[in-house]
C-alpha cells in the first residue's frame, strides 16, 4: 500500500512539473556566439516558431547565420508565388525594420538589425511526417559580436515570442537575461589597449593603433560591421562601441601617460 501511495505521489509531481523552453549561449574567443534551445521537457510538442530579440548592452552584432535547417521558414520575409504556390524568395531570419512605418507598433517592436546592438529573428518550421520533425534540443543560430558585451535573448513581444505546435501549452521560458537567468557575457578582448596581445599595454600598442587609423584613412575610423573590408582589432576599440576612432587613440594615450615612463601597463590576469 505504501509503495502504491509513493508511486502516485511521484506521478503527480511529474505531471505538475512545469514545461520549460531553455535557450543557452556558448562562445569562442573570436566573439562568435551559438544560441541553442532545449524543449525536451515538452517533447513531443515542439516549437513551431521562434521570434526572439537578441540584445547587447553595448557594441554591435556583425553577422548572423542560421544553424538549423528545420527552422527554415522566415515568416516576415518569405515570398510565395500566388499562382504556383512555390517559394519565390526564402527571405531572411532577421526581421526587416525598414518595411514598417516609422513610429508604428511593428516598427517599434522590431530591433534595428545587423551593425547595431540588437536584432529580431523569425524562424519557423514546416514539415511533413514525424521523421522530418525538428529535434527537441538543437542549435538554432549563431552570431558574431565586435567586442566584450552582455547578451540577452528575449521573446519578441509583438510576434508572440515562441509559439508551440500545441499553442495553448503553458511553459516557462528560460533564457539569458530573462527572469533570474543572468545575461550571457561574451569576452572578445581581455585587456583593452593590448593590441598585440603581449600581456602589457605599451608604446608598441600605441604605434599599432596609429597604424590602424592611418590605414583606414580619413575620417580615421576602422569599423566592425558587415561589409567592412578593413581590419578591426577588438583590443584597439577601447570604448567597445564597435568602431576604432581617434577617441580610442586619445584613451590609449591617457592610459600610457598616467602610467608614466617607461609607459608600460600590465594587464590583469
Amino acid at each position: 500500500m505504501k509503495k502504491s501511495v509513493l508511486a502516485l505521489v511521484l506521478l503527480l509531481l511529474v505531471a505538475q512539473a512545469p514545461a520549460e523552453l531553455k535557450m543557452t549561449c556558448q562562445t569562442d574567443s573570436a566573439g562568435e556566439v551559438t544560441v541553442s534551445y532545449d524543449a525536451s521537457s515538452m517533447d513531443p510538442n515542439l516549437v513551431r516558431i521562434f521570434t526572439l530579440d537578441v540584445i547587447l548592452d553595448n557594441n554591435k552584432i556583425k553577422t548572423l547565420e542560421t544553424l538549423n535547417p528545420h527552422y527554415w521558414v522566415y515568416p516576415g520575409s518569405i515570398v510565395i508565388n500566388e499562382a504556383t504556390g512555390e517559394i519565390d524568395t526564402e527571405g531572411s531570419p532577421i526581421a526587416d525594420r525598414s518595411q514598417y512605418e516609422v513610429g508604428s507598433p511593428a516598427y517599434e517592436g522590431t530591433r534595428p538589425g545587423l551593425d547595431s546592438n540588437s536584432l529580431t529573428i523569425e524562424m519557423g518550421s514546416l514539415y511533413v511526417g514525424e521523421a522530418n520533425a525538428p529535434a527537441s534540443t538543437d542549435d538554432l543560430f549563431k552570431f558574431t559580436v565586435c567586442n566584450n558585451c552582455n547578451v540577452r535573448i528575449i521573446p519578441n513581444e509583438i510576434r508572440d515570442g515562441v509559439v508551440m505546435e500545441k499553442p495553448d501549452l503553458v511553459f516557462d521560458f528560460n533564457s539569458p537575461g530573462v527572469g533570474n537567468t543572468p545575461a550571457f557575457y561574451v569576452s572578445v578582448c581581455s585587456c583593452p589597449g593590448d593590441i598585440d596581445n603581449s600581456g602589457q599595454i605599451t608604446l608598441a600598442d600605441l604605434d599599432a593603433l596609429v597604424n590602424i587609423l592611418v590605414t583606414a584613412g580619413p575620417p580615421f575610423i576602422a569599423h566592425c560591421q558587415a561589409g567592412w573590408t578593413g581590419t578591426y582589432f577588438p583590443c584597439a576599440d577601447l570604448d567597445a562601441n564597435g568602431s576604432i576612432t581617434l577617441s580610442d587613440l586619445d584613451a590609449l594615450v591617457n592610459i600610457l601617460c598616467a602610467a608614466g615612463p617607461p609607459f608600460v601597463v600590465d594587464c590583469l590576469q
